[in-house]
């Protein structure tokens, strides 16, 4: 039965290494590579990276370009394509030095803390993202963040951005999908956070219920650090079949009836920590139908261990090498596929050459992720070949404007070309 595959990892925290001898980091970040290699011979190929935020220490660039490099031979090992990592950021991914040094910053993240209640909270937040000047201050510390993530399809922005929906969903074995919910528990992030001082708000967690879509849900902070803790964790909770979080260092599952929450140990904790103890995670999900219909949750939770050094299983209460549950789901029966009409070939040399681009252009995942990968010279010279780019838009963050690019393509049925010329040589 084919079972839907991801590996999780989390609080990775990327930095320069030093300039004297070997990068311990480094060196147990390929252990853990090594370690997946092993998982996937004896378990099968992953279908997608899970990153639950701290990618980088410090929000810095040289930070994300080592993680890019660092997750390209990882999804090589794991058998999955380069595009497939979803990532959502953390307090480490936020340039706290800008905060630090733009008072603005910092007075909005207080008078929104500061407000009564939590809907007032939300609404004060959502004026400013929808005030040009103040909503560049909130992301601009996520800048080198959302640089990096645009390859993944994972930006966060005041628009359709503020939390996110994969649109190519995990396809279970049944024909019903898994959809990853993106959340961004670090926007009111700062030097100062304290347990409770961070906020999402219900635009952000509420989840439509749809037939045959089930979600799963990638955070940085678990609730406790919430000031919506109590309606962010009621509205995951109620729609959610799993939630992923990390930043505690403190790996965990807990199942309940009807959702199951991972908390992840750090795949670089700090190395005074105690107990030191990294840890990433491969989660399992299938469906099976018999007289109910139910979704399977299967985690195995790996951990260093110093003596002998290498991973090992964290196992369960009852000694078990991995952690199991289910959950009853609705009846859903699979659409039938519609019947696709033939269309006869034209004869012309140019529209086959045309029919030809079409059926090789590949899923939107794959043309995000190696379009972001090209310079900026080149992103903004194709895309003002396809007239994809918007005089007025001209103020806004470059990945926004390229993002939103993107999206005019697909709209216009210019989606074949834009892949053509990203693969051209230049």
């Amino acid at each position: 039965m084919k079972r839907i595959r991801l590996l999780h990892l989390s609080d990775i925290h990327f930095q320069r290494p030093g300039k004297i001898g070997h990068d311990p980091d480094y060196a147990l970040r390929e252990e853990l590579r090594l370690d997946v290699d092993k998982m996937v011979r004896d378990r099968g190929a992953i279908d997608a990276i899970v990153v639950t935020g701290d990618v980088a220490f410090s929000g810095a660039k040289h930070e994300y370009e080592e993680a890019e490099r660092w997750l390209d031979e990882l999804t090589a090992t794991g058998g999955c394509g380069r595009e497939m990592v979803y990532v959502c950021p953390g307090n480490h991914d936020v340039d706290r030095e800008y905060i630090l040094k733009n008072s603005p910053v910092r007075d909005m993240h207080r008078s929104i803390r500061g407000e009564a209640n939590n809907e007032e909270r939300e609404r004060q937040l959502l004026i400013r993202l929808g005030e040009d000047t103040a909503s560049e201050l909130i992301y601009k510390p996520l800048t080198e963040y959302n640089e990096f993530a645009a390859r993944y399809d994972c930006t966060f922005f005041a628009d359709k951005r503020y939390a996110w929906d994969s649109e190519e969903d995990l396809v279970l074995n049944d024909g019903s999908v898994l959809k990853v919910r993106g959340l961004n528990s670090a926007l009111l992030s700062g030097p100062g956070d304290t347990k409770g001082s961070l906020f999402l708000g219900k635009r952000a967690c509420t989840i439509l219920r749809r037939p045959g879509v089930e979600y799963l849900t990638i955070c940085h902070h678990p609730p406790a650090w919430l000031l919506d803790s109590t309606d962010a964790e009621s509205l995951l909770q109620s729609k959610a079949k799993i939630m992923l979080f990390g930043h505690e260092h403190n790996q965990r599952v807990a199942f309940a009836r009807d959702h199951v929450t991972l908390y992840a140990g750090a795949v670089n904790p700090a190395r005074d920590e105690a107990p030191w103890k990294p840890g990433y995670n491969i989660i399992e999900i299938w469906i099976e139908a018999g007289a109910k219909r139910e979704l399977h949750v299967e985690i195995v939770a790996r951990e260093w261990q110093e003596n002998p050094t290498q991973f090992r299983n964290h196992e369960d209460t009852d000694n078990r090498p991995t952690h199991k549950h289910h959950f009853d789901l609705v009846p859903w029966t699979a659409p039938k596929p519609a019947e696709v009409p033939v269309i006869p070939a034209k004869s012309s040399d140019s529209a086959v050459a045309d029919a030809s681009v079409e059926t090789t252009t590949p899923p939107m995942r794959r043309i995000v992720n190696e379009f972001f990968r090209l310079s900026i010279s080149r992103k903004s010279a194709i895309a003002g070949t396809l007239e994809l780019l918007e005089e007025s838009e001209k103020g806004l963050p470059e990945v926004q404007r390229f993002t939103r690019a993107l999206e005019r393509a697909r709209q216009r049925g210019k989606l074949a070309l834009l892949w053509q010329m990203t693969n051209e040589r230049s």
